[in-house]
């Protein structure tokens, strides 16, 4: 008789599965989700705290960063907003409340990401600064 218990797998919720699925259907051929959250998106600068926001659900794969809106009813996934390799992006960890981020791109106006103090934020912030950092490594090195 085993000491420990299996582990039971972790069920996931229709939200995740729902991402996981638009992900396949967007996203790079043989890419997989890495961390998602829900956040507050809007363009960074000097008047960001009165700029347009929304209430998006951000997704950190293998390769790249994706956005999709919330649908006005369902608040589910909706449709892909937003799409950039990891490689392109340079993101920058901003002090305050929540797990904010600053993502730039050269030729776009940069984003200000704004998510909650919670785990799956904390993950997702984690992902997005792993993974680009590692593109970045892997974008160096092919030179």
């Amino acid at each position: 008789m085993p000491d420990q218990p299996a582990a039971i797998p972790r069920q996931r919720s229709k939200r995740e599965r729902r991402l996981r699925s638009l992900v396949r259907a967007v996203g790079e051929p043989g890419d997989e989700l890495v961390a998602w959250t829900r956040l507050w998106v809007s363009r960074d600068g000097r008047l960001h705290a009165v700029a347009a926001r929304t209430f998006d659900h951000a997704v950190v794969t293998r390769r790249e960063l994706l956005l999709f809106s919330t649908g006005f009813f369902s608040r589910r996934p909706h449709r892909l907003v937003y799409a950039r390799p990891l490689r392109e992006l340079t993101v920058v960890p901003l002090e305050g409340r929540g797990s904010a981020v600053r993502i730039v791109r050269p030729g776009d106006r940069s984003l200000r990401f704004e998510g909650g103090r919670n785990a799956q934020a904390d993950h997702f912030r984690a992902a997005l600064l792993e993974g680009v950092a590692g593109a970045s490594n892997r974008r160096g090195e092919s030179r």
